[in-house]
């Protein structure tokens, strides 16, 4: 009796340590996936500030409709207190619905941690 007690003892042990492993295993991907969605919505916010620094030139009396040209919003590789993320900017060729001039603005943010982000809109003139 006495000398199967150990013996019980370390099975059950060695059961419950096999048993937890997938549970480690999930709590590391939900760690994972958690960082993925830190990241996508810090690249969401990047990507809607840039569309909010297109409308702000659109809207100003010194630039306007004319300024807003892929020129003026040059790829950003590496984007200042955001390390691994990446901007891009494109600006369509002037287009017309119903006799009204319009430009695409798309934006793309990119980081290591998730999927690319983008946002599109339009100016109108």
């Amino acid at each position: 009796g006495l000398h199967r007690a150990p013996a019980f003892a370390l099975l059950v042990i060695l059961i419950l340590g096999l048993a937890t492993l997938p549970l480690v295993n999930q709590m590391a991907v939900s760690a994972q996936h958690a960082a993925d969605g830190s990241s996508a919505t810090t690249a969401a916010f990047l990507a809607r500030e840039r569309l909010e620094q297109v409308f702000a030139d659109r809207g100003a009396p010194a630039r306007g409709y004319a300024y807003v040209t892929a020129a003026n919003y040059p790829a950003e590789g590496t984007l200042s207190g955001f390390s691994g993320f990446a901007r891009t900017t494109t600006v369509s060729a002037e287009s017309t619905y119903l006799a009204i001039p319009f430009k695409t603005i798309t934006v793309a943010v990119t980081s290591p941690a998730a999927p690319a982000v983008t946002l599109s809109s339009w100016v109108v003139n």
